[in-house]
């Protein structure tokens, strides 16, 4: 994995795709974005783009505080 990326399976990024489509006007006034990349196996690498007024470790929380799945 490369530096500063967060790995997440499959159902994970589904829910973190979820989340932002859901939030998306939210996040955007957070500045918010982000790169993946394709993984080893069946994971993907997530980062969140220098800028962002929020961590990935915060959205992710989020998401398993408002038990949001897609």
């Amino acid at each position: 994995m490369s530096e500063g990326y967060t790995k997440l399976t499959k159902e994970e990024f589904r829910n973190f795709e979820f989340y932002v489509q859901e939030n998306n006007y939210k996040l955007n006034k957070e500045k918010v974005a982000y790169e993946v990349r394709w993984g080893d196996e069946d994971f993907f690498d997530v980062k969140l783009i220098e800028g962002s007024l929020t961590t990935l470790k915060n959205i992710l929380n989020k998401i398993d505080e408002e038990g949001l799945t897609r």
